[in-house]
């Protein structure tokens, strides 16, 4: 019997996948395949995920709003790793307007304008990366 190491997506090490056989359908990690999900629970988790979702933006998009008045701008994380964020602001090339700057580990990289901090907020939020998105 064969084994491939993997890294694990928990980071709890690597995981070790059997080559050669198939995995059993009897898993309860696999009960969503095996029955199937109708389309109304499938909507339904879509409306869950949406929902949070839409909580989630309000949240933030109020702390965020909170920063740019306050301070005059905002850092949000992206995704792509450390070291790359986004910084909204005020435009500094459009009086009255909104800018999303975005940076790497090698430095900014491009930018995007809005007529609105709403807007704006919105674009930055859009780019958040997924694992910072806890709390609110």
């Amino acid at each position: 019997m064969s084994f491939a190491a993997y890294p694990s997506a928990f980071g709890n090490g690597p995981t070790l996948l059997k080559l050669d056989t198939k995995p059993s359908l009897k898993d309860p990690r696999y009960n969503h395949i095996e029955r199937g999900l109708s389309i109304d629970e499938e909507l339904s988790r879509l409306e869950r995920y949406e929902e949070a979702k839409r909580h989630w933006f309000e949240r933030m998009g109020a702390k965020v709003r909170r920063d740019v008045e306050q301070w005059g701008g905002a850092m949000l994380p992206m995704a792509g790793g450390p070291g790359h964020y986004s910084v909204l602001h005020p435009s500094t090339k459009k009086r009255g307007w909104y800018q999303v700057s975005f940076f790497d580990n090698e430095g900014p990289w491009g930018d995007t304008e809005r007529s609105t901090l709403k807007e704006a907020i919105i674009t930055a939020l859009d780019r958040v990366a997924p694992e910072t998105m806890v709390g609110g």
